[in-house]
């Protein structure tokens, strides 16, 4: 079958068409490669876009899948398009796309570990799998992701708090008078063979904020407490590059970009179309695409 062209398609997906061949059919691959100057006219571009989209997904997201099935003409609404598939359960759709509100980073990991949880019901332990299969996919971490097995139902936690051998503590922010607590941002858990072995993840999750001199540390060593001898990953997930990552080699560096772009294709494969979900991840793809730096 051969693919129409866009003059051949329907409005609005015509004009969404025309649209995303005009902005951006020269970009082939996103590569770490670009310069400053060509990030910043790929995400213009790209937010111009999905300004337009905004109108199209809520008339195609019923059947989206059907309608965008073998149309290799609009790289965003393919599979492997730079915001993954187009779905009914696509951020793009959700109402808080266009919210003015900005969520902070303990209200995303917070956010992140209710919809991950236990409480979350079966959904909550399939989309822990999905984050972290692609996560220590993105980070190379194969001696934890080996020990993903089906049925595996993580444990995840935001904001976890360090405990401290007796005699130390934080480094107290000047002029405070309070001693900082370290937390975990995210740290995901599960038992790995017969013994007390953990596997264990501990993600970093920044949102513009950067790493404290000497903030990994004691998560790194709170993970290997955690998991007894079990795998560990280290994590630095952050919405662009930070110098912290050439001190601390032991922590994998992933970005918000392409951990979500991934994540997006995974839920839409196992139909997870809660809209507060999606609302979640609306906040973090519109702080993405609005971000001086964050594609660059």
């Amino acid at each position: 079958m051969v693919s129409p062209t866009p003059r051949e398609l329907g409005p609005p997906l015509r004009d969404t068409a025309i649209l995303a061949m005009s902005r951006i059919e020269t970009v082939q691959a996103f590569s770490p490669a670009w310069d400053e100057a060509e990030a910043s006219t790929i995400r213009h571009a790209a937010a111009r876009i999905l300004d337009r989209q905004i109108e199209a997904a809520w008339i195609l997201a019923p059947v989206a899948e059907c309608l965008t099935a073998g149309i290799e003409l609009i790289p965003f609404l393919e599979a492997g398009g730079p915001f993954g598939p187009a779905w009914s359960g696509h951020p793009f759709a959700s109402p808080a796309w266009k919210a003015r509100q900005q969520l902070r980073e303990p209200d995303v990991t917070r956010g992140l570990e209710a919809f991950m949880n236990s409480s979350a019901g079966p959904r909550g332990a399939e989309r822990a799998m999905s984050f972290l299969r692609v996560l220590t996919e993105i980070a190379g971490a194969d001696e934890v992701r080996n020990v993903l097995a089906a049925g595996v139902r993580p444990n995840v936690t935001a904001e976890h708090e360090v405990r401290r051998p007796p005699g130390r503590s934080s480094a107290t922010p000047a002029g405070s008078g309070r001693v900082s607590v370290p937390r975990i941002d995210l740290i995901f858990d599960w038992p790995v063979g017969t013994e007390s072995r953990r596997a264990v993840v501990v993600v970093e999750a920044k949102l513009g904020a950067i790493v404290g001199k000497q903030q990994l540390k004691p998560y790194r060593e709170e993970a290997k407490r955690r998991a007894r001898g079990g795998p560990v990953a280290l994590i630095l997930l952050t919405a662009w590059a930070d110098k912290v990552e050439v001190r601390h080699r032991s922590w994998r560096p992933v970005r918000w970009f392409a951990l979500l772009r991934r994540w997006e294709a995974a839920l839409a494969v196992a139909g997870d179309t809660d809209p507060e979900f999606a609302r979640l991840r609306a906040h973090l793809w519109r702080f993405l695409l609005s971000s001086k730096r964050a594609l660059s």
